[in-house]
């Protein structure tokens, strides 16, 4: 569940090159800005993981501290939507489909099985995915 809240936030795992990389941890902390995933690269580099929201807030804090912040990895909804924003016929597309779906979720459909006067009715529905295990009308060569 955690991941795909993540997921639809959007996270970045940053990289943050300092002389007190540890002041960063603790400016995040005194902050409220959760990281996660953390991994020290080296004596004055280290990076994490945050959710996107706070990258503007985290430039803030480190902008008195002459770090450097360099993103290494975005990955999210909002990431992966960015990519399609001037796509305008993909997202009509997208949008006809879903009021398709929408539409015809208010129809009952009726599959009616004509033509089969050489197999017995019997024979016919048997196969059918009513009143027999899944294996059989879905893989009727394991029977």
């Amino acid at each position: 569940m955690d991941r795909a809240a993540r997921l639809l936030r959007g996270t970045l795992r940053v990289r943050v090159e300092s002389a007190f990389p540890e002041r960063v941890l603790n400016l995040c902390g005194a902050h409220g800005i959760a990281f996660s995933d953390l991994r020290w690269e080296s004596a004055s580099a280290l990076s994490f993981t945050v959710r996107a929201a706070e990258r503007k807030k985290l430039e803030r804090l480190l902008a008195p501290l002459d770090a450097a912040l360099t993103v290494e990895r975005a990955e999210g909804a909002p990431f992966f939507l960015r990519r399609f924003r001037r796509r305008y016929t993909l997202l009509a597309g997208l949008a006809f489909m879903l009021a398709l779906f929408f539409a015809n979720s208010f129809f009952i459909w009726d599959f009616e099985v004509s033509g089969s006067e050489t197999v017995p009715a019997e024979k016919t529905f048997s196969r059918s995915c009513v009143g027999s295990s899944m294996t059989s009308w879905l893989l009727p060569s394991l029977r």
